[in-house]
């Protein structure tokens, strides 16, 4: 449940992305949340030829920023 409110908090309506890990943690003194979350579906057949012989060959890491929320903004 808490991880469903995060993702309509950030605005974020795909419903296969499951966030599988938040942290608090600190760089160069400042306060950051960091979110890991994992992209994940079932792929039948090839979006480009439409052949059924799909290769699953692992994941990709990537680093996005978001904008900050601060008490301002959210009055």
């Amino acid at each position: 449940m808490l991880m469903d409110n995060t993702l309509e908090l950030l605005g974020i309506t795909d419903s296969n992305i499951k966030i599988t890990r938040f942290s608090a943690e600190s760089v160069n003194g400042e306060k950051r949340n960091v979110i890991e979350a994992r992209l994940a579906y079932n792929v039948d057949r090839c979006p480009y030829c439409e052949s059924e012989k799909v290769v699953r060959n692992g994941s990709k890491i990537l680093t996005r920023a978001l904008r900050s929320f601060t008490r301002n903004a959210l009055k």
